[in-house]
Formats: structure tokens, sequence, C-alpha cells
């Protein structure tokens, strides 16, 4: 009996042990499951041209073939054809890189060849017979021990004094502004007047002053490389850009971390002087959970041009947020900020960092935080490196990991992309379902259903949805007349019945959401036929989720809507005047976004300081008691079935 409990014991001992064990695991794994991984990092290179000491215009890497044309955001000046091109940060082996130079509009092919490798530079001579006159496009075929990655840029040719003039000019008025030195050229180059903001660094243009110009007091000291672009060469006028990171004194932290990017315009003179013809610099500061980010007051975002999204739950103690094109989420119960979905590597200083080619929409948070989340645009790591499209995510907060629920390709270069598709995907998680439209058809996948036809027949100009992707519209019949609101969250159609005067018929034009209202164009026709040939509308509708119409906008007489521009929270207005079948541009009208924020006790406010000038905090109303918080990096699931697809163009 004794040895019988001794055995007992020490079976409970063990068990104990045991579950202790898997205990450790659990907590120094933040909760993850086994099945969870960090995003893969970047193996793609990154291309670059060496020119008179400088690297000019970087280049990332297409998974596959673009229209070149969209992709080349870069021209590349060559003085004899010869070019020099350096790759920088990548693990693939390389095999050999290949170009072809072809006609701006990819019709005809002027050159091709194998680069020849001098160290660790690729040299490429291109006949400057082909190039000629004007802009040709570049495309790069970097055939790797993986796959074979595609670059695009555009190349002239340029004389080579003015080439290396506009890049000293360029690279030392960039470096001469950070590092304060006088009598350089940069005040001599500015034209301060009144319209020049001096009490904001987040945007700063040529109207500044020297010492807003210069950064003030704030000692920035630049951060790995930057990425200097070229983006148009003309034989006076040249257009250039520079992206990077610095760091400089802090009010909270010792010092703190920004992304900044400038914008020139400068002019060569025959006789060899560069002048400066216009200038903007943009900055936004990097949050760092690692650092000190939560005050008593809020949630200190720092200088920043961009009025970061965010939303709050309902119990008013949790905020998702995004800045500087990373996502996060505030628990102010919990002490934690967690850094949901990044791009970029916050522990190293790569050029790679740089790359801001995505959108993040926030789709709907629950209570407990799960975020449910799209980002669209240039994919930079992970499983889809390479490629355009629009990924959909699902933030666990509790168990700190993301899913990916769905990923749809894009044809299209990174900024059509996010302009075209990014609110084109939902997520509904109640029922584990994902809804897209594809250019054609609204498609509904679920685990019973996995290509389930919502509504075909449709084309990109019967098919909108709300900025988050929750409500989407459609015409329930080809001609227009009535038309379909679904609430994706709940599952809810509404049937919506044209408002028409009943001296004339009407057809609806889908052009888009404000907020989740939806905005439709009327047209009055003749007859109810299927032919509507007037290009203008007589008046604009703005009907509510719910299928009701909350607003007529209806113009004077003679005046027509020539078209709608969706911008920020506002409705432009483009509007024409009629007499005698001709149609006279007139002054734009506006319509403001009505927002519901009553429920909400987080805000966002702007304050100042001597030393960063204005600064944007997200302002708890009641404060916060606890200033320390935990930093917690997401990992994601590895497990579940990704959906995936492919946007179609007509």
């Amino acid at each position: 009996m004794k040895r019988r409990n001794l055995l007992l014991e020490a079976g409970i001992l063990i068990l104990v042990f045991i579950l202790a064990l898997i205990f450790f695991e659990f907590a120094m794994n933040n909760g993850k499951s086994s099945t969870t991984a960090d995003m893969k990092e970047a193996s793609y290179p990154l291309v670059s041209f060496e020119t008179y000491g400088y690297q000019i215009n970087l280049l990332y890497g297409y998974a596959d073939i673009k229209n070149g044309k969209e992709i080349a955001d870069t021209v590349t000046p060559t003085t004899d054809g010869k070019l020099s091109i350096r790759l920088d940060e990548y693990t693939l082996k390389i095999k050999s890189l290949e170009y072809e130079l072809d006609s701006l509009d990819e019709k005809e092919t002027l050159d091709n060849g194998k680069a020849s490798v001098s160290g660790d530079v690729y040299k490429v001579s291109l006949d400057k017979t082909a190039i000629g006159v004007g802009e040709k496009l570049l495309k790069i075929s970097l055939k790797t021990n993986k796959d074979t990655i595609y670059y695009y840029t555009k190349v002239v040719l340029a004389n080579a004094n003015q080439l290396k003039a506009c890049v000293e000019y360029l690279g030392n008025f960039h470096q001469n502004a950070m590092d304060k030195v006088e009598n350089t050229g940069v005040g001599k180059a500015l034209e301060p007047d009144e319209t020049g903001d001096n009490t904001d660094f987040s945007h700063t243009n040529i109207h500044a002053t020297y010492d807003q110009v210069t950064y003030g007091d704030l000692n920035p000291v630049g951060i790995g490389k930057e990425e200097f672009q070229i983006t148009s060469w003309g034989s006076e006028i040249v257009h250039s850009k520079f992206v990077y990171y610095f760091r400089a004194k802090g009010n909270i932290n010792v010092t703190d971390r920004y992304l900044a990017s400038e914008d020139y315009k400068i002019r060569y003179a025959p006789g060899g002087n560069v002048y400066l013809l216009d200038y903007d610099r943009y900055i936004n500061q990097v949050l760092n959970p690692n650092e000190k980010v939560i005050t008593n007051k809020g949630i200190n975002l720092g200088i920043t041009n961009d009025d970061p999204k965010y939303i709050v739950n309902k119990d008013n103690n949790i905020v998702a947020f995004i800045q500087t094109g990373d996502l996060f989420e505030y628990n102010q119960k919990e002490g934690t900020v967690s850094r949901v979905f990044s791009f970029s590597n916050i522990e190293n200083t790569s050029i790679r960092n740089i790359i801001d080619m995505h959108k993040i929409n926030i789709v709907n948070m629950e209570n407990n935080g799960n975020i449910s989340f799209t980002v669209s645009g240039y994919m930079s790591r992970g499983d889809h490196e390479g490629k355009c499209g629009v990924s959909v995510y699902y933030y666990y907060a509790k168990k700190n990991y993301i899913e990916e629920k769905a990923f749809f390709e894009s044809k299209l270069s990174y900024k059509k992309t996010i302009d075209k598709y990014s609110n084109l995907m939902y997520f509904n998680k109640d029922k584990n379902e994902v809804y897209f439209f594809d250019g054609k058809t609204f498609y509904r996948k679920s685990k019973d259903n996995p290509d389930e036809v919502v509504k075909d027949n449709l084309s990109f100009d019967k098919f909108v949805a709300s900025e988050t992707g929750r409500y989407v519209a459609y015409p329930i019949d080809e001609h227009m007349l009535d038309i379909r609101i679904t609430d994706l969250k709940t599952g809810k159609s509404k049937e919506v019945k044209g408002n028409a005067d009943t001296k004339r018929y009407q057809k609806m034009r889908l052009l888009g959401f404000m907020g989740d209202d939806l905005i439709c164009g009327i047209v009055f026709t003749d007859d109810n036929s299927e032919k509507v040939d007037n290009k203008y509308m007589n008046m604009l509708s703005i009907i509510s989720p719910s299928g009701k119409y909350y607003k007529d906008y209806e113009t004077d007489k003679n005046v027509l809507i020539s078209n709608v521009v969706f911008k920020d929270k506002m409705l432009v207005i483009n509007r024409v005047k009629e007499s005698k079948l001709k149609y006279t541009k007139i002054s734009d009208d506006y319509i403001t976004q009505n927002e519901d924020n009553s429920y909400s006790k987080v805000s966002l406010e702007t304050y100042t300081s001597d030393l960063k000038e204005t600064e944007k905090r997200l302002v708890f109303a009641g404060g916060i008691d606890n200033e320390k918080a935990n930093y917690l990096n997401p990992s994601i699931g590895i497990s579940q079935k990704v959906e995936t697809g492919e946007f179609k163009e007509d």
C-alpha cells in the first residue's frame, strides 16, 4: 500500500512537471500556436545604378512580367548608353542579369543582351542609337537559383555635364540641410515668404525659413542609405526624390526615429549652374513600441504629416491605428502595444524598410481587440514577395497572431492596385466567409461552398464598395434602374428603387461610398431603354446603408454634374453649365462627410513643443494611469488554407 502511494505521488509529480513545461513553453511563446511563424524575410535583390559616386534609382523586383510603363516610375540618365548596376541585400544566388530595351509602349524591342560582371557591379552597354531621343523602357531580368525577377526603369540620354551637376547639387543640398552647413547654397536657394509654415516640421517647403529647412534644433543624423530617385529628366528641368531614415532629438525619448521624403524640382542652366525651383519635405515619426510611446495623456505619435486612421472598440480601452505603413494596437487594460502588421524590420536600418508601396485598411475591430484588415499594393516580403495584390488578414488579439484568409493577385502597378482593388475583399469572422469582387463576378467563399456566385456579369463601373469593404452596391439588373446594397458583416441586403421624378425616367450610376453612405449619380432620360448617352448627371443621391435616401443634391437650372472626386472626408463635385448644347466648366461644389463618433472616447489631438513644434497624439478621455506597456510582436498562422485568385481586367 505504501509502495503504491509512493508511485502515485511520483506520478503526480511527473504530471505536474510536464504541465509546468507546457505552461512555460506557452508563456515563452506568448500563447502562440505551434503552427505560427514570423513573416519570411525578403530575398529579392535591390537594384540601383551608380553614377558620379551616388547610387540612384533603387528598384524593387517583381515576381512576374508587368506593364513596364506603369511600373517604371524612375528615369535613369546615361551619357553613353553604359550603365553600372549594383545588387544589394539578397539571399538568392544570381545566375545572370539580362536586359531588354523597349519602346515605351513595349511594342518594339530596340536592344537586348546579358550584363558582364565586374566585382560587385553588373555592366550593361545599351546601343546609344537605340535609345535615341526621349525615354525608353529598360526591363532587367535577374535569373536566380529560385526564380526570374523583373525590374523596370526608363532610360534617357543625358548631357554629361548636366548629369554630374544635377546629381551633385541634389546630393549636396540634401546632406547640407541635414548637417546645417552654412554658406553652401541651401539658404540662398530658398524663397521664404508668408506662405511657408515654420511651425510644423511634418511638411516644409521652399517658402520656409533656413532654420526650418535645416530642422531647427532637432540635429538629425541619417540612418543607413537614402533612396535617391530621379523621377523625370529634361534638358533643363529635372525632378528628383529622396527617401531616408534619420534620428533626431526627442522630448520623451532621447532620440526619435523618422521616415522622410523630399521632392525636388531643379533647373540646369546652359552655363552649368543649377537652380532650385521647388522643394517639399514630408516627415513622419516611426513608432517603436520598444521605446516610450505611452504617456498619461495617450499614445504619442510625434511629428507626423498624415492623420493616422484609427478605430476604437466599444469599451473604449483598445485602439488600433496606422502609422508609417504599420498597423498597431494598444490595449489599455492589458498594458500592451502590438505591432500587428509591418513589412519593415524595426530592429535594423535596411534601406528595404523604406519601401512604401502598400496600404493597410482596418476593416473591423471586435470588442476583445480582434481585427480584420486588408493589405494592398506591392508585397515586399512574405509568401507573396514581389507580387501586387490584396491580402485579407485577421488578428487574434488574445493569442497574439494573425492569419491570412485570402490573397488576390493583380497585374496592375502597386498604385493602381491600391486605388482599384484595396476595398474589394472582405472577411466575415462570424460566418468564416470571404467575399471578393474580381472585376467581373462577386463571390462568396466558405467551407461548404467555396465558389458561390453572388452576382455575375458585373464590371468596375457596376460595383462599388465602402473603404472598409463592409458595404457593397451593385445593380439588380442590366438597366441600372434599381440597385442592391449589402452589409457583408450582417449579410443583410436592401433593394433600392430609383427615386425618380414621375415625369422622367432615370438611370443610376454607382459612384462610390463616402464613409458608409452610397453616392449615386442620377441621369434623367426620355424613356426607360438601356441607352444612356448623356455623360453628365442631373443630380446626386446619398443613400444610407439601410437603403434609405438620406439626401439629394440637385443643381441649378442648366447646371450638370460632370464628375465627382472622393477626397478625404469630402466629396468634390465637378460641374458644367449647358447653353445650346455647349458645356462650360464652372466652380466645384462640395459635400462634407458626417461622422458619428459619439461613442468614442479616443480622439486625435494636436499639440506643440519648443523642440519638435507641432506633434500629434491619440488621447484617451480619462487619461492613462499606467504609462508602461509591454511590446508584442505577433506571428503569422501557417496551417490554415489561404483562398487565392486573380483580379480580372477587361
